[in-house]
């Protein structure tokens, strides 16, 4: 009786652990923010992304409003490469929401940039969300 209460407990065991390895990355990193005033050309901070995951790298951004009528903002994702021009990922044009780019495959450092703003000349966001 107590070596089937054993096997009872291993087998137990064993799918409690399976079943943990079956659920659903969860981002290595993530910031909240926001931004006042930004014209074409700034840049966010950087963050690191050490790829030790298969999360996507996303900017949400919430409560956008400009000097005018906010209509979408352009941002654009980066790597800094040192001594080089830094690897860029892509334009998406955000109409104030989440924008995604994938996964990226280098680890390294990463920003967005302000690349178009329609509807004004300076963007405000009240929150901005980054995961990667």
């Amino acid at each position: 009786m107590q070596k089937m209460r054993k096997v009872s407990m291993a087998v137990a065991c064993s799918v409690v652990l399976l079943g943990m390895s079956a659920l659903p990355a969860h981002a290595e990193g993530s910031r909240s923010s926001y931004i006042s005033s930004w014209g074409v050309g700034s840049e966010s901070n950087r963050w690191t992304d050490n790829q030790n995951d298969g999360v996507v790298t996303s900017v949400g951004l919430s409560g956008c409003h400009t000097d005018a009528i906010f209509n979408v903002a352009s941002i654009n994702l980066h790597r800094v490469i040192s001594l080089q021009p830094d690897a860029k990922y892509g334009v998406k044009r955000n109409e104030c929401w989440t924008s995604t780019w994938g996964n990226a495959t280098a680890s390294g450092s990463y920003y967005f940039r302000l690349d178009a703003v329609s509807g004004g000349a300076v963007l405000s966001v009240d929150s901005v969300v980054i995961k990667w």
